[in-house]
């Protein structure tokens, strides 16, 4: 059964992902926001596993790895 956080996370996931797509149509996104974003995904994915919610952990996990793909992009154009 799918729990309310992992739908919302699955939802944070295909932003980030339209986010990616779409990122050089619009402004560039703040690397330090992508950052902060990615250390804080960190921190939940450290508390899922601590705390034996390994579904919610992996479902961070998989979250801020996107996350760091889309701020990759933003450091690479920004060299530009």
């Amino acid at each position: 059964m799918m729990t309310l956080s992992l739908i919302g996370l699955s939802l944070i996931v295909v932003a980030w992902v339209l986010e990616f797509i779409f990122m050089g149509k619009r402004q560039k996104i703040s690397p330090i926001f992508i950052g902060v974003y990615i250390l804080g995904l960190g921190v939940l994915v450290y508390d899922g596993f601590t705390s034996k919610a390994i579904e919610l952990a992996i479902a961070n996990l998989i979250t801020s790895l996107v996350a760091a793909v889309v701020l990759g992009k933003a450091l690479v154009k920004g060299k530009d």
